[in-house]
């Protein structure tokens, strides 16, 4: 398999959070389905949200599940949610790509690939 890029991602100079601040029409948008399909999941104990950058959607998804996984392969957007997302003892932060999770063995209730599929 050919070896990805991210850097974009890891560059000081590109700002992924000022991104979706300045695209509150989209992310409000993702926030309502995923509150609307939460809705439909009668078993919330885990959720992965895989490339799930800086923890955008975290505060969507922490109060509902008992536990959380939040995979990127960007370390600095992994900091960024360490940062952000400190107060959600549920969530585990792990560097990472979808074809090779860095889990053993584990089984979500829940995943989430929300704006990943154009980086595979």
């Amino acid at each position: 398999m050919p070896k990805r890029s991210i850097a974009f991602y890891d560059d000081s100079a590109y700002n992924y959070q000022k991104y979706w601040f300045e695209r509150q029409y989209e992310n409000e948008s993702e926030k309502i389905c995923l509150k609307r399909l939460f809705k439909l999941i009668p078993q919330k104990q885990t959720l992965a949200d895989i490339g799930g950058g800086f923890g955008r959607l975290v505060p969507e998804y922490a109060n509902e599940f008992s536990q959380c996984l939040l995979v990127d392969p960007s370390e600095r957007l992994l900091k960024e949610a360490q940062q952000l997302c400190r107060k959600y003892k549920n969530l585990k932060i792990k560097k990472g790509f979808v074809e090779n999770l860095p889990i053993e063995n584990q089984q979500f209730d829940v995943a989430l690939l929300i704006r990943t599929f154009h980086h595979l």
